[in-house]
């Protein structure tokens, strides 16, 4: 039986598609701390002000970077879990 092979995406459409995801949380959660609010820890301290908001752009790239290498390990696993069945 033929098996359609599993198109995979390049690790910078990976990490494009993942900070564009999550983006908007962690600019929810910036603006919150900018207003106040305890939602940015950087450095095991938390975090104020416009300083916040730029901590949690960075805090979002670091995650996105993470997570997208996570998940081309994971199309390579499947890659080789597909070949072995075959």
């Amino acid at each position: 039986m033929n098996r359609k092979k599993v198109s995979e995406p390049s690790y910078l459409r990976c990490l494009a598609s993942i900070f564009v995801g999550t983006f908007p949380v962690f600019l929810l959660f910036g603006v919150a701390a900018v207003f106040g609010a305890n939602t940015v820890i950087f450095n095991g301290k938390r975090v104020y002000g416009l300083v916040a908001l730029l901590d949690a752009v960075l805090l979002n790239v670091v995650y996105a970077i993470v997570f997208a290498i996570l998940q081309k390990f994971g199309f390579l696993l499947l890659d080789v879990m597909q070949g072995r069945r075959t």
